[in-house]
């Protein structure tokens, strides 16, 4: 194996393992006191979407991306996770008594320096968002993701990412 295949090969499986470290913490801190059974569960389906997101950074084509504003959108997650999961809740039930659907698709300017994957991945993450495009590959002037969203209001995790909606 050639020395620039060996180090690609370490960054995505660095990429993977960052991602289902992440992953399998969210789900370990929300769901609780669990048994052996359930954390390998766990783990092997955290390493599962870990390997989502790569691949989901590849068929956008996008590069790895700057850290600016990850340890913010980090933080900002979990408050997006329980916001977004009692925002989607209250969609179902007003779906169930016949009003009509929510959401509407908005597009988001990242800050130049914010990796498009890595925010990419984070918003697909959260039940009350999903990316739909990425256009522009976040060096310069930054990107713009196309994103379906539950509510009206900026979560907190785009809000951390620093994004503006655009008209």
């Amino acid at each position: 194996m050639s020395r620039g295949r060996a180090n690609r090969a370490t960054r995505v499986t660095g990429f993977v393992l960052v991602w289902a470290g992440l992953l399998f913490l969210a789900y370990w801190v929300l769901i609780g006191p669990v048994s052996a059974l359930e954390l390998l569960v766990g783990a092997g389906g955290a390493l599962l979407a870990g390997g989502a997101v790569e691949g989901m950074r590849r068929a956008e084509r996008q590069p790895w991306g700057g850290a600016e504003r990850l340890g913010a959108a980090v933080a900002a997650f979990p408050v997006t996770l329980l916001r977004e999961t009692w925002q989607l809740a209250l969609a179902v039930l007003a779906a169930l008594r016949g009003r009509r659907a929510a959401g509407r698709v908005v597009r988001v300017r990242l800050a130049p320096g914010v990796g498009p994957s890595w925010a990419a991945a984070l918003l697909s993450a959260s039940p009350g968002s999903c990316v739909l495009d990425i256009a522009g590959d976040g060096q310069g002037r930054g990107c713009e993701l196309t994103v379906h969203v539950l509510a009206t209001a900026v979560s907190p995790l785009e809000a951390a990412l620093r994004g503006e909606r655009a008209p």
